[in-house]
């Protein structure tokens, strides 16, 4: 699967851990794969589940990714695995992260080593492929327990400059909680929440999706009146509480014997007539 939108989070998170690699892009280089610095390597470790590649600075490799275990790299332009190695040649300390393994403790929390026996006293390390080849160059025996493998390799043409504008804000859901009601005889017909009650009302002059409010309009009209607005609650937020306060206002109504032409009450118990003062 080609990842156009979000980036393969398995992978990522082991990028993120183990290596120290990265295509990256500058601004006088463009983008580059290389040894990423220390703030680029920040950045790149702060990259949470489901962000969007166009805003990522330091990007893990383009193209279909898979796993594989042990030598099965041939079909792979690059990869990144998990590697043993019984001894380690003095250079690969200052250009890896190397670690002994000195007890049964798999690295960094990993578990290939609770799947694939790791002598104790020998090494670990996540290496990427041309690693591998200079680490085995310089006499070191390397054993490839798994890792990330890529069928191409390169900069994408749709790989442009990074999104660097902050992301916007979401907006906060606010409202009004009203009543539609009878001028002449106080009776409330209906119960809505908007963020523009008045715009809201003007449609409901006009609006034919609910039967009984617009019949119940129209009897007004009839009668040389239209329903009046009156506000129940001001700047309700957030979208879980306007519906919340809406409800309860409609169930206010309702219990107290008005018969209200929301839809939600269609499926009520036809409440009581009021009791006349």
């Amino acid at each position: 699967m080609v990842r156009d939108k979000r980036p393969h989070m398995m992978c990522l998170k082991e990028l993120q851990k183990y290596s120290t690699r990265g295509w990256v892009y500058r601004e006088d280089e463009g983008w580059i794969f290389a040894e990423l610095t220390p703030d680029e390597r920040a950045e790149f470790k702060s990259y949470q589940a489901g962000i969007a590649i166009p805003r990522m600075k330091v990007r893990i490799p383009h193209g279909e990714v898979s796993y594989f275990l042990y030598e099965n790299t041939r079909t792979h332009a690059n990869w990144f695995a998990y590697c043993i190695m019984p001894q380690v040649h003095p250079l690969m300390f200052t250009r890896f992260q190397i670690y002994h393994v000195i007890d049964e403790k798999p690295l960094h929390g990993l578990l290939y080593r609770t799947r694939y026996p790791v002598v104790t006293g020998s090494y670990e390390a996540w290496l990427w492929a041309d690693e591998v080849k200079s680490s085995r160059e310089l006499g070191c025996e390397i054993t490839l327990l798994g890792g990330w493998g890529w069928h191409e390799w390169g900069v994408p043409t749709e790989w442009g400059v990074p999104v660097t504008k902050p992301l916007r804000v979401r907006y906060k859901e606010r409202a009004s909680i009203y009543a539609l009601v009878d001028a002449l005889t106080q009776e409330v017909g209906y119960v809505g929440q908007a963020n523009n009650p008045k715009q809201r009302y003007t449609q409901h002059m006009r609006d034919a999706s609910n039967r009984e409010r617009l019949a119940w309009i129209q009897s007004l009209q009839a009668q040389g009146r239209n329903p009046e607005l009156i506000i129940l609650e001001e700047g309700v937020i957030g979208k879980k509480e306007i519906y919340e306060r809406e409800r309860y206002w409609v169930s206010y109504y309702w219990k107290q014997g008005y018969n209200l032409t929301n839809r939600t009450c269609r499926y009520w118990k036809k409440p009581k007539k009021k009791m006349k003062k």
